[in-house]
């Protein structure tokens, strides 16, 4: 596991544990936290998250941890988007959480529901960019790696409107193609595998940049289809 990773679960438990004595303030016998993942259960990105707080949560004996999973790619408009958010918030209508884990941009659109249904409760949220966007530019069908300027806002902006925290968790594509090339400089072929995700258009059209023959010594071959990139010298 990168150095990146550990410290992002280091940072996550260290706010879990942060938390913990509140709840012990609290006159309350359990305490629910949620953690809402934006892809699947069988996401490894997701799971190196979600895994680490379960495994400190075991050791909180006043607390309980659920996972929700948005299955984000398989939200293609706005009824999907609108039935997932109240197929969620009708499952914990009665185990409402007392803080909340969003892992995902799609699932930091579900900040205004969460205030107004749960209260201004404790979020942590680990996204891979410093962005957000309103839900339908993160659907699958949304392919194009363009996004009107006026519809991309702060993350940070938001800070004195929400209680969270916020652990950016970048994806070091151009960082892991230079470390292959340093290890294996003969290699000619990369395959750039992802999903049609809006996320992954943002980072094809950086790494088609990044090499582009004018600035790198790879090229991309732009007969290969989406998602599927091959680059080549």
């Amino acid at each position: 596991m990168s150095t990146p990773i550990l410290k992002k679960i280091h940072s996550l438990c260290l706010c879990l544990l942060f938390i913990q004595p509140i709840f012990a303030l609290s006159n309350k016998s359990s305490h629910n936290l949620l953690i809402i993942n934006s892809y699947n259960e069988q996401a490894a990105w997701s799971n190196s998250i979600i895994v680490p707080i379960m495994q400190e949560v075991g050791k909180m004996s006043n607390t309980s941890a659920y996972v929700s999973h948005l299955h984000s790619i398989l939200i293609k408009n706005d009824s999907l988007y609108q039935h997932s958010v109240n197929t969620l918030f009708q499952r914990y209508e009665n185990t409402k959480p007392h803080s909340v884990v969003l892992i995902g941009n799609m699932a930091f659109t579900l900040r205004d529901r969460i205030k107004k249904e749960w209260g201004d409760i404790p979020i942590i949220l680990c996204a891979g960019r410093d962005s957000y966007t309103s839900p339908r530019y993160n659907y699958p069908e949304y392919e194009s790696a363009e996004i009107p300027k006026d519809s991309i806002f702060s993350i940070s902006g938001l800070k004195d409107k929400y209680n969270f925290t916020f652990i950016l968790c970048p994806t070091y594509c151009k960082e892991t193609i230079d470390m292959m090339m340093k290890i294996q400089p003969g290699i000619k072929t990369f395959i750039f595998a992802a999903d049609k995700l809006f996320i992954n258009r943002i980072h094809e059209k950086r790494l088609k940049v990044t090499y582009h023959p004018a600035t790198r010594t790879l090229s991309i071959n732009a007969s290969i289809p989406i998602p599927t990139l091959q680059y080549q010298t």
